[in-house]
């Protein structure tokens, strides 16, 4: 224990006695500080779209595995799943600025983003999602 004692006491007399008093540092030895703002990994989000999509259904497994969904969250899309918005799989709804639209049946890739696009630019957004009015 008094080997611990002596260390703290000796650490902290180094540190007191071999710091430069404040009033010693020159303002044109220091370093600038710089303002770093971090970007979020996730964009923000552009709308919403809903999926109605089962397990049993050919065309949802099908859509499942193009990679649809996470490209979507990817790009900044918050995706909801929603079993209750029709008797047809898979349905999909897209909701911008309050504004829905909504299409049922197979969709695939291209189909899809198609669809969406097409709603976009109803809307007046271009394809990245920027407000063009």
């Amino acid at each position: 224990m008094k080997e611990i004692t002596t260390a703290i006491v000796i650490l902290a007399a180094a540190h007191l006695f071999c710091v430069p008093a404040l009033d010693d540092i020159k303002a044109e030895n220091t370093l600038p500080i710089v303002k770093v703002e971090v970007e979020d990994d996730k964009p923000a989000t552009k709308g919403v779209i809903e999926l109605q999509l089962a397990d049993w259904c050919g065309p949802c497994r099908k859509f499942k595995a193009a990679a649809i969904i996470t490209e979507l969250e990817k790009a900044g899309w918050t995706v909801e799943y929603n079993n209750d918005m029709s008797r047809k799989y898979p349905t999909f709804r897209v909701t911008i600025d309050g504004k829905s639209k909504t299409w049922s049946g197979y969709s695939s890739k291209s189909r899809f983003y198609s669809h969406l696009k097409n709603f976009m630019n109803s809307l007046g957004y271009d394809d990245q999602g920027r407000k063009t009015d």
